[in-house]
């Protein structure tokens, strides 16, 4: 008898676990307006998401439903300029990130201390003149680009150069400095004198730099050059004549994912050693789960979510702007017809249990960005409608 009421027990137990685990429920917490004046888009680390507001930063505690700091990101020479805004935020770990503003002008943030650490970089000495006969030579820091991390720092620096006096322009190009940020040395440069067109951006790692969509002074073009981070050394050249129209990187550097407009098709690229492991008949905008075990790809209206082990085709569903949590056990999604379009419903879904659970805004907007808690019990929306952004925090309970 002992033995029977044991069993009646576990089979009670497990079914109100089974119970618990078939169901979604996704309700909103907090509704934070932030106006026109914004990056689109976040960060979030650890309990915190991380956002701007003009020249603001600001960081609120998820899990507390409470904000916690804000500090005006500035020069100490800028005092009452309108016109300064945040430009970038970088993670570099879970106790600091680097904020780049418009000056430019860099900052890290300590978390643990709760103070910002700037560096030497302001308006002051982003502007260079000098003459030289004939000529007059300006160069102006236009932007700066930090590596994860922050051990490397891009100085995006415009030159130009005019017959004497500064009235007839003569010649223009950009440098970009990389620097090594611990002693300041200059580790190499890359022109436009020499590449003629390109997108740099680091891996997730900082172990590569990308150069996106290159024309190179011969002429020759290329979808992609990598390179090694540190030194500049070229590593590899793919897709002569092609063009990048999405990608994206594992969070562990190890794949990098192309979509390319002449082929028409999605590569895979293996980081590790240099060289596309597989082709996929697919065109869209790709997004790579946080395990590294699966990818998305946005095509027009559809999203198609593949293995990618094994490049193979898992499911195919209505919508657009997929991402995964970091368990890979749940997939949001806008119903949005692309990714540049309105939208007024997005979706969470269980794709192994096949339980969905579908959210009505108040109005349409278009999606900026979502992203999940590590935790998964929480789901963040930038929004951006008529009267400028706002983000959604929806806690989630319930699935995988």
């Amino acid at each position: 008898m002992r033995k029977l009421f044991y069993l009646i027990i576990i089979f009670s137990l497990s079914i109100l676990l089974t119970m618990a685990q078939e169901f979604l429920e996704v309700s909103l917490v907090k509704s934070i307006y932030i106006g026109p004046y914004s990056l689109n888009f976040f960060y979030i680390i650890e309990n915190f998401v991380i956002f701007s507001n003009k020249d603001t930063l600001i960081i609120y505690d998820i899990k507390d439903n409470k904000e916690i700091n804000r500090f005006k990101v500035r020069s100490s020479l800028i005092k009452d300029s309108d016109n300064i805004y945040i430009t970038n935020i970088i993670p570099i770990d879970s106790k600091k990130i680097a904020i780049v503003n418009n000056e430019p002008y860099l900052t890290i943030y300590d978390f643990i201390k709760g103070l910002d650490l700037p560096l030497k970089y302001n308006k002051e000495n982003t502007f260079k003149k000098s003459d030289k006969f004939p000529l007059t030579r300006i160069e102006k820091i236009e932007d700066l680009i930090i590596s994860p991390f922050a051990n490397l720092l891009i100085e995006k620096i415009h030159y130009m150069d005019y017959f004497i006096g500064g009235f007839i322009p003569l010649n223009e190009w950009y440098e970009f400095n990389v620097i090594d940020i611990s002693n300041k040395i200059l580790l190499y440069k890359i022109s436009t004198k020499d590449y003629l067109e390109f997108d740099p951006y680091f891996s997730n790692k900082g172990q590569f730099l990308f150069l996106f969509n290159v024309i190179l002074k011969n002429k020759k073009e290329y979808a992609l050059i990598i390179k090694e981070a540190k030194s500049g050394r070229d590593l590899a050249y793919f897709y002569e004549k092609d063009r990048v129209t999405g990608w994206n990187v594992s969070r562990d550097d190890k794949f990098l994912i192309l979509s390319l407009g002449e082929k028409e098709e999605t590569k895979i690229i293996d980081l590790l050693s240099l060289k596309e492991i597989k082709s996929i008949p697919y065109i869209g905008n790709p997004f790579i789960s946080p395990s590294g075990k699966f990818f998305a790809i946005e095509g027009n209206k559809i999203i198609t979510v593949f293995s990618l082990t094994t490049g193979l085709a898992l499911f195919s569903i209505f919508g657009s702007h997929p991402i995964f949590s970091w368990d890979d056990c749940l997939l949001a999604y806008s119903l949005g017809e692309h990714f540049l379009s309105p939208t007024k419903e997005f979706v969470i879904y269980d794709w192994n249990r096949e339980i969905r659970k579908k959210i009505t805004l108040d109005d349409e907007y278009f999606l900026e960005k979502i992203e999940f808690t590590k935790d998964r019990k929480y789901i963040i929306l930038l929004l951006l409608g008529g009267d400028g952004y706002k983000i959604l925090i929806y806690q989630i309970k319930g699935g995988g």
